[in-house]
């Protein structure tokens, strides 16, 4: 919340109580999202999801409606843990000489 203010000053001899001249006030049109950097992909051998922080830099989402929110959570593509798996080999094709496995 911010603050209003205004001058506020008698001509001559005045009566009653002295107009205020502060008032607190709430203006949200500079409120803006706020994002942190995209969290590791959940899988690191295809495809996963990554993760990330969204907020109104008032910390009330309500103030920055008027803007769409960027997305929290997104599809990835990690292949940097991906390794070879080899199961056991078959039997020789052939049965007297070389042959293919």
């Amino acid at each position: 919340a911010g603050q209003r203010t205004r001058k506020v000053t008698c001509e001559t001899t005045c009566t009653g109580a002295q107009p205020a001249g502060t008032m607190d006030c709430e203006d949200v049109s500079g409120c803006s999202w706020n994002v942190s950097e995209w969290g590791a992909c959940s899988n690191g051998c295809g495809t996963g999801i990554k993760v990330r922080t969204v907020q109104c830099q008032s910390g009330s989402a309500s103030d920055c409606s008027s803007m769409e929110k960027p997305l929290e959570r997104t599809e990835c593509q990690d292949d940097s843990e991906c390794t070879w798996i080899s199961l056991p080999w078959t039997t020789c094709s052939s049965s007297c000489g070389t042959g293919v496995a």
